[in-house]
């Protein structure tokens, strides 16, 4: 049947049917090559994770608490290099001072400044110089260098073990964004850290020290001149005697004699006071010195570390609150295109 409708075709009817059939071969082809190709490039689909950084960071809980602690040992050990270093310039000057301190002429200048209510700041300037708070100021922001570096660093971290096996490339928008924030946040961090510290330690620090100091100092001072009282009055009285042979120049003699005695008095008993309690009081001024400078330590460690400890909770927050994109590949695709 099929030989005699082709033996009756011509041979232009011959090809123009094998051009069909040769076309719909090409174009059944063609379907069948595409929908492969359409499979093929759906086999990979993006999706939004809310969840896969908070797993990293789960993973990384103890590493991240690790981190923490050695971050904040890098800044303790910065604000007892600073701080120290702050100090030694005053323990410098105790020796200076109690020069002055265990001087006649020192003697009466702290008098007149106990007699105006200004012996702290005589003795402040005497033990801590002019330029003492702008020291600390100074070591502060040595220390805030360490505490940025070090809170770089932690966020740094943070950052790689939040975003293990994170697609990068395809979350580069979603990480500015986070990243701008991060850097918001550790600024306002730091600045108000800055604050606490400078209307909390820096402006009070030589004021404590003085007025401790001073307060040893009157009490020495009193006990002091009451011994003193005693001798000046029998070596005036010395001196009054004395001045009765001066004859007619006791007008000029019984002064001058007076005078001298006096100030003999104050040195000898200067002198008598140094010799005796000058390594002591040394010692206290010192005990004092060193009492402030660990409170002023032990404080901007605290502060330090409670300013770290937050800064790492809240970026840890923010980036648990992050949705990534991520790929996934689509089950059942080819049985799904068949049905």
């Amino acid at each position: 049947m099929r030989k005699n409708i082709l033996a009756k075709m011509s041979k232009f009817e011959k090809l123009f049917w094998l051009s069909i059939i040769i076309l719909a071969l090409i174009y059944i082809t063609l379907q069948i090559l595409a929908t492969l190709n359409k499979n093929q490039s759906e086999t990979f689909i993006q999706i939004l994770d809310p969840v896969v950084i908070s797993i990293n960071l789960d993973k990384a809980d103890s590493n991240i608490t690790l981190n923490i602690k050695q971050e904040i040992a890098n800044i303790n050990s910065a604000i007892d290099i600073n701080i120290d270093t702050v100090f030694s310039s005053v323990e410098n000057n105790i020796d200076s001072f109690l020069d002055f301190h265990y001087s006649v002429i020192g003697e009466y200048i702290e008098l007149g400044s106990m007699a105006t209510n200004k012996i702290n700041e005589t003795i402040q300037k005497r033990l801590f110089g002019s330029d003492f708070e702008n020291s600390v100021k100074e070591a502060f922001k040595q220390i805030d260098t360490e505490y940025g570096n070090s809170a770089n660093k932690h966020i740094q971290m943070i950052h790689e073990s939040a975003t293990a096996n994170v697609d990068h490339k395809l979350n580069s928008d979603i990480f500015a964004r986070l990243e701008n924030d991060i850097s918001t946040f550790t600024s306002m961090q730091e600045g108000k850290l800055g604050l606490v510290l400078g209307a909390k330690l820096i402006p009070k620090i030589a004021q404590v020290i003085s007025a401790k100091v001073a307060l040893k100092a009157s009490g020495k001072f009193l006990v002091k001149s009451s011994t003193k009282a005693g001798a000046k009055y029998a070596t005036t009285g010395a001196a009054a005697l004395a001045g009765t042979t001066c004859g007619p120049f006791v007008w000029i003699c019984s002064p001058l004699l007076a005078i001298t005695a006096w100030f003999t008095t104050d040195a000898v008993v200067v002198n008598i006071d140094e010799y005796y309690n000058r390594e002591e009081f040394k010692k206290e001024i010192l005990e004092v010195i060193n009492e402030q400078k660990m409170i002023l330590k032990d404080t901007a460690k605290l502060e330090y570390k409670s300013s770290f400890e937050e800064l790492s909770k809240e970026i840890q927050t923010k980036y648990r609150n992050t949705t990534i994109k991520r790929i996934k590949i689509k089950e059942h695709l080819f049985n799904d295109s068949l049905k």
